[in-house]
């Protein structure tokens, strides 16, 4: 019923605006767009996302060319798939948009994809909207979709004559916040919608009423092909909505956020993928005394790590849809990565030890404990010796990586590179359970950060974090043994700091070799912000992530394993 309401009511919407003389249009749009710069919604944006206007929809150019002149972020929409995914990507010219999906102007592969902290006005396109914010859109539900995990300021700005006093919607529809006419901006939960309506210069199609002289449409005329615009799919594209992962997780988000208080909270997805590592780990640790005895223990740990890493990463990323593992830096190493993955091994090893004797976790005859429970040891066999380095340095190289490079950064670097480093670092100091040597594995999280970034490379991280397990399993103990045992630990140190300010040097060295290749070639910096950001606004960032629940939860459980240990 809906479906077929709404279909006629799109050919109607669309005929009525097609129908309105370009100079009435043209003029609308002007002071539409005068209304938008002067609301304090815009005021206080960080970022707007905009859409390229097509035929006879409302232009928003002057709004891109204000925010471009004041320095604020741009964005536009780009169609990731055929059931209903896009995202938003940043655009600093009109020159940066080209023709893609149904016709309209995308922005270009070039563009870096947008990322906001919840400081975004969203523009919202639709054929109409009635007085409760409800959209009659194109049909597909890209907007619905995006509009469900959107933190920001949503407004739909709207010609007199595409206002309506009540629209047909579904469950799934997401009302917009604000309605922006020529007349001035309207609150949707703050106005009287006779105050909104009661106008004479207004014009308001209800119960089949046209501003405008039109032959009545054709029930089944379907505006430019589409399908309902909510999520509610008809018969003919259920299977391809269903095949939507991503979908179940918008709609989760959507009623993350009807929550009573709850809702209120910054929500960050890939957090709860943290907790449930977290959580994970911790029930690990009530069957370390069983793994002691068992023969199998290689297997054990590697299943244990499948169990605790793999699954919930894989599923998180069934989530957040295949498109995105192209934000995961799934890069080949190069050669030219070999002298920057050597530096940050060695500077991993020198500084990770060294702040291990800082802290006081140097003793003799130490052996590597993984996660701060499994213990390694070997039988002093060839197999014995594979499974340990698999089960000890690839897996948990390979895995972490994954998790706390590849997917925490891709998440936190649209809030700053610095945000997302941090929030990456804290959290994977935190993993370990080991708050006295916090300090040594959050060294070696930054480390591991800025190799990703300089290398572009994930793989490259796996290599430098595998390179370290390595050092741990077969050279930290003779290490510490060394410094516990001889009598000359003065001049072992003194090696030891002359070693990691070498390490550093190089490592520093060839990030900015690097770099520089980058700028030579035109090469862009996807994750970076579109604006310069301070470092209030980083802090405050880093501050929005860990005030998350799956953040919150986390250092709960961290500090409680941490003081009963």
């Amino acid at each position: 019923m809906i479906d077929t309401q709404k279909r006629a009511l799109r050919a109607q919407y669309a005929r009525l605006r097609d129908g309105m003389e370009s100079s009435l249009r043209e003029q609308q749009s002007a002071q539409i767009c005068a209304n938008i710069l002067r609301s304090d919604a815009y005021a206080e944006a960080d970022c707007v996302l905009l859409y390229a206007a097509s035929g006879s929809e409302l232009d928003l150019s002057a709004v891109a060319a204000d925010a471009w002149q004041k320095g604020k972020a741009v964005a536009y929409p780009r169609c990731l798939d055929k059931a209903g995914s896009m995202a938003f990507f940043v655009v600093h010219s009109p020159t940066d948009l080209t023709p893609g999906s149904f016709g309209l102007l995308e922005p270009h592969d070039t563009c870096p994809p947008w990322q906001g902290d919840g400081r975004a006005l969203c523009i919202v396109p639709a054929l109409a909207v009635d007085v409760k914010g409800h959209r009659l859109g194109y049909g597909k539900g890209y907007y619905d979709r995006f509009l469900a995990g959107f933190d920001g300021v949503t407004v739909c700005a709207a010609y007199d004559a595409c206002l309506a006093d009540d629209l047909p919607h579904g469950e799934y529809d997401i009302p917009v916040q604000l309605i922006m006419t020529r007349k001035g901006e309207r609150r949707v939960d703050g106005q009287d919608p006779k105050e909104f309506l009661d106008d004479p210069e207004q014009t308001v199609i209800n119960d089949g009423d046209f501003a405008y002289e039109q032959a009545v449409p054709i029930l089944d005329e379907d505006y430019g092909e589409q399908t309902d615009d909510t999520w509610e799919p008809d018969e003919a594209a259920e299977q391809a909505v269903q095949s939507d992962d991503n979908l179940r997780w918008q709609r989760f988000m959507y009623k993350w956020k009807q929550i009573p208080l709850l809702g209120k909270l910054p929500f960050d997805p890939v957090l709860l993928l943290v907790l449930s590592n977290f959580v994970l780990l911790l029930l690990s640790r009530l069957i370390d005394t069983l793994l002691l005895d068992r023969g199998n223990e290689y297997l054990a740990v590697v299943l244990l790590q499948i169990l605790i890493f793999i699954i919930p990463g894989y599923l998180f990323f069934r989530f957040r849809g295949k498109g995105y593992v192209r934000r995961m830096r799934i890069a080949p190493p190069r050669p030219d990565h070999i002298f920057l993955v050597a530096s940050a091994a060695g500077a991993l090893v020198t500084g990770c030890f060294l702040l291990s004797l800082l802290m006081g976790e140097v003793s003799e005859g130490q052996s590597f404990v993984l996660y701060d429970t499994f213990t390694s040891r070997h039988d002093g066999t060839m197999a014995g010796m594979l499974y340990l380095v698999l089960a000890y340095a690839i897996l948990p190289a390979v895995c972490e990586e994954t998790i706390y490079r590849g997917m925490l950064c891709a998440e936190f670097e649209g809030r700053g590179v610095a945000c997302a480093v941090a929030v990456s670092s804290i959290l994977f100091s935190m993993l370990h359970f080991n708050l006295p040597a916090m300090p040594v594995y959050l060294f070696a999280g930054v480390i591991l950060a800025l190799t990703m970034y300089a290398t572009r490379s994930i793989f490259c991280t796996m290599i430098v974090h595998f390179l370290y397990n390595m050092f741990c399993l077969f050279g930290q103990s003779g290490f510490a043994d060394f410094y516990v045992t001889q009598s000359a630990t003065t001049l072992f140190l003194i090696l030891m700091i002359a070693a990691l300010l070498l390490c550093l040097a190089v490592f520093c060295g060839e990030c900015s070799r690097l770099y520089r290749s980058y700028a030579k070639h035109n090469a862009t910096d996807a994750y970076k912000p579109a604006e310069k950001l301070s470092g209030s606004m980083i802090t405050r960032n880093i501050g929005l992530a860990f005030a998350s629940p799956g953040a919150i939860l986390s250092v709960l459980i961290y500090l409680i394993v941490c003081i009963f240990r």
